[in-house]
């Protein structure tokens, strides 16, 4: 299962769960053994999804995030493909699990 995140507005925190995307808008659901048990409307432009990858802190780097790596160059990550990517400020793409270690979320 694939892990999303998103916000309510933007001075509120991270909701966690699955994605649900109608027409007009995204929502986040999250489950209990399977049931979903509260789903939450959530900015559009908030939504990204869980690379899997830990950064040096052990949080989970997602879509959107901007990190930093071992080399001190600072990326933003996207989804583009079905790949998680780490994009410069010259906007040239590199695989995440490419970019130099450690990884701070900025």
């Amino acid at each position: 299962m694939r892990i999303y995140r998103g916000k309510v507005s933007l001075k509120d925190d991270y909701i966690y769960g699955s994605l649900l995307q109608s027409r007009n808008s995204d929502y986040i659901a999250q489950e209990e053994s399977g049931e979903v048990f509260a789903s939450y409307k959530v900015l559009p432009e908030t939504v990204g999804l869980c690379s899997g990858v830990l950064d040096l802190s052990m949080k989970y780097i997602y879509e959107g995030d901007d990190i930093k790596s071992g080399h001190g160059y600072v990326y933003r990550v996207k989804f583009v493909n079905g790949k998680m990517m780490a994009f410069s400020s010259l906007n040239f793409p590199y695989y995440l699990e490419n970019i130099f270690r450690p990884l701070i979320v900025l």
